[in-house]
C-alpha cells in the first residue's frame, strides 16, 4: 500500500541529507573513508535522484529490498511521499558510477511510482539542532516503489525483530554503503568556501563499529565514523543483511560518529510489515 500524506510543515533535513544542488561543486561522492565498489559487490544499493529543469541530480542513497521497492530514510522520501514533486521526477540509479555527469542517460535508473513514510513524519518537527531533532515522532525510515522491477539485481535481506539486541552481533564489524561525500578538502558543509571531496561513485566502508548508545533513542544505533552528506538512506549491513538506515552524522566535516535508524526496531518492523 502506498501512503501519501497531506502536505504540512516540511521537517528539517537531518545532517546526513544533502540537497546536492546547493553544494559549491558537482555533487555525488563517497562514504567517508570508504573504497570504490569497482566490482559492483553492492549492486542493490542505488543513488536517489531528483529531476530539476530537465536534469537529474543525486541527493540520497537507498537499498533494493524487493524487486521494485527501495528502502531509504524518511527525510529522503519525504518530498516524494508528500507530493512536493510528482513521483516521475524521482528515480533510483543503480549504476556504481552514478554521478550528475552521467545521470541523464544512465540505463540503470528506475523512476519511482510513489513513496511511503511514517504518518508522524508528516507532522511539524522540532527545529532545535542536534539530538532534539531525533525525538518523537521522528521515525526516519521510508520506502520507494519503482515503476518496474530492477533487472539482474538481487534484493538485500532485512534484519528481523531484535537482530541487534544480540551482544555478539553488536561486537561484530559492519559495512556502510552510499553515494555521499567523502568529507571536505577545505572547510565544512557550513562554510560557503567549503570544498567537498566527491569521487562520484558508489562507495563502501567495512569495519564500522557500533559505539555506545549515548543519549540517543534506542531505535537508533550509533556507529563509528563513516557517514557523510548524501549517504542518507543507504544501508548499514551485517553479513549482507540490512540492519540500519543511514540518517545522521555528528560532524559537519564527516569526521565524527553517525546514526542509523534500526531496521530491527519495533517501529521499523511495524512500518515494514504494513507496506511490504
Amino acid at each position: 500500500m502506498i501512503r501519501r500524506h497531506r502536505p504540512r510543515l516540511a521537517p528539517p533535513v537531518l545532517a546526513v541529507a544533502l540537497l546536492l544542488a546547493a553544494m559549491p561543486a558537482p555533487p555525488a561522492g563517497a562514504v567517508s573513508g570508504g573504497q570504490f565498489d569497482t566490482l559492483n559487490v553492492h549492486a542493490n544499493v542505488g543513488r536517489l535522484e531528483v529531476q530539476l529543469d530537465g536534469h537529474w541530480f543525486g541527493f540520497c542513497s537507498g537499498t533494493l529490498v524487493a524487486p521494485d521497492v527501495v528502502l531509504t530514510a524518511a527525510h529522503c522520501a519525504w518530498a516524494n511521499a508528500m507530493g512536493v514533486l510528482p513521483p516521475s521526477d524521482f528515480r533510483v540509479n543503480f549504476s556504481p558510477l552514478a554521478s550528475d555527469a552521467t545521470a541523464d542517460d544512465d540505463a540503470a535508473a528506475y523512476v519511482t511510482a510513489g513513496a511511503a513514510i511514517p504518518v508522524e513524519f508528516g507532522e511539524p518537527q522540532p527545529v532545535t539542532p542536534g539530538k532534539n531533532a531525533l525525538a518523537e515522532p521522528w521515525h526516519d525510515i521510508g520506502l520507494l516503489w519503482l515503476v518496474e522491477p530492477v533487472a539482474g539485481v538481487t534484493p538485500a535481506p532485512l534484519a528481523g525483530p531484535g537482530y541487534l539486541d544480540d551482544p555478539g552481533v553488536r561486537r561484530d564489524s559492519f559495512t556502510v554503503v552510499g553515494y555521499g561525500l567523502d568529507g571536505f578538502l577545505r572547510g565544512s558543509a557550513l562554510s560557503p568556501a567549503g570544498v567537498p571531496s566527491q569521487p562520484n561513485q558508489r562507495t563502501f566502508r567495512e569495519g564500522v563499529m557500533i559505539l555506545g548508545q549515548d543519549l540517543y533513542p534506542d531505535r537508533y544505533v550509533q556507529i563509528s565514523e563513516a557517514n557523510c552528506f548524501g549517504d542518507s538512506g543507504g544501508p548499514l549491513l551485517h553479513d549482507g543483511v540490512v540492519v540500519g538506515v543511514t540518517v545522521w552524522t555528528d560532524s559537519w566535516r564527516c569526521e565524527g560518529p553517525g546514526l542509523d535508524f534500526r531496521v530491527d526496531s519495533a517501529i521499523a518492523q511495524e512500518f515494514l510489515e504494513a507496506h511490504l
